[in-house]
């Protein structure tokens, strides 16, 4: 086999039908791409199919749970849902596709503001987290279907599958929401806080999960009751304490734009000094949460209703903004009153 210097240098070669240098073997080599490229177009494994068909299956439209009654706000298990966040304003979706290295199966999460209607990649099932065949009264709530706030859940996204058309064996199996304990290898892709991914892992203190109201003054009121999808909601990781969470943090994406970060952080307000004063009257003491929930950690929960996901999310982000004015103004008189 004989090349030329520029070969050898690995410059540009010429063209076949210069007869320089080795001319027959790039003949041959130009001739088996060009057959390469036509099969895999007729089979559909160009990369360019392949990721319209990863898109197109995660984008294929879901149904979610339509009440029957309208005045009807609690959840129950088994409900398919969407989950808004209230910083991002976009809705929680599983990139099935971006695959996360861990002993099982493991996905990213991310929140979108585009993905307004219910699809593949943002509709989730609610699920008990005892089984009905062991000790399904261990939590305390009996036969109720409903779901309390404090009782403990878990989260699956209700289509796991990604649209590759070659399936692995774990490409079936159910993805739950998940979190572990923040670690040097074990965090958010950007922000590196506390890592919250979907995951097929069966350890069920993983992905354990409980609805709070984000109104942290009169929770204890809340307790045990049935969950208000009206009210802003915070879920809490049951084994390390943290709040699931979303900001507008860019989240880098082969697939989708706007993708915002889905992290474990506990976003409480800063100011606290009308809570100084009150502690300073003994009108409360140190044991109380007064300090508020950020809207990165508060969440709404969505259903099929006339007015549809996007606008259950505006008003409910509009009502917080009133009540956070209401506060501010409380707190500010207050003040003012205790000067």
């Amino acid at each position: 086999m004989q090349f030329t210097t520029q070969q050898i240098c690995g410059g540009q070669r010429y063209s076949v039908q210069s007869l320089l240098g080795n001319w027959v073997e790039d003949a041959s080599i130009k001739e088996i791409k060009q057959k390469d490229y036509e099969k895999k177009k007729e089979l559909g494994l160009l990369k360019t199919f392949v990721r319209q068909d990863e898109v197109a299956h995660q984008l294929t439209p879901h149904s979610i749970t339509k009440k029957k009654d309208p005045n009807d706000y609690t959840v129950e298990y088994g409900d398919l849902v969407m989950l808004a966040n209230h910083a991002t304003e976009g809705f929680l979706c599983g990139n099935v596709d971006e695959a996360i290295p861990k002993l099982q199966r493991t996905c990213a999460l991310t929140t979108n503001p585009g993905m307004n209607a219910p699809c593949h990649r943002n509709v989730f099932r609610i699920e008990r987290a005892l089984d009905a065949h062991r000790n399904r009264d261990g939590d305390g709530y009996g036969d109720s279907n409903k779901v309390h706030y404090g009782q403990n859940f878990r989260l699956r996204l209700e289509v796991g599958t990604s649209g590759r058309k070659r399936k692995t064996d774990d490409d079936t199996e159910p993805l739950y929401l998940c979190s572990e304990p923040l670690t040097a290898l074990s965090a958010s892709k950007v922000s590196r806080k506390q890592e919250i991914m979907l995951s097929a892992t069966t350890s069920k203190s993983m992905s354990l999960w409980t609805m709070l109201t984000a109104d942290t003054k009169g929770r204890f009121k809340t307790d045990f009751k049935e969950i208000d999808t009206r009210d802003s909601l915070v879920i809490k990781h049951g084994q390390t304490g943290s709040f699931l969470s979303s900001a507008i943090i860019h989240h880098p994406s082969f697939h989708f734009a706007q993708e915002h970060e889905v992290h474990g952080h506990l976003y409480y307000s800063t100011n606290k000094a009308h809570h100084l004063c009150a502690e300073k009257t003994g009108e409360i003491t140190g044991e109380y949460v007064l300090r508020r929930h950020g809207a990165e950690n508060k969440w709404t929960i969505c259903y099929d209703r006339p007015e549809g996901p996007s606008a259950t999310l505006k008003e409910a982000v509009e009502e917080e903004a009133k009540a956070e004015v209401n506060l501010n103004d409380t707190a500010a008189t207050e003040l003012k009153t205790n000067e």
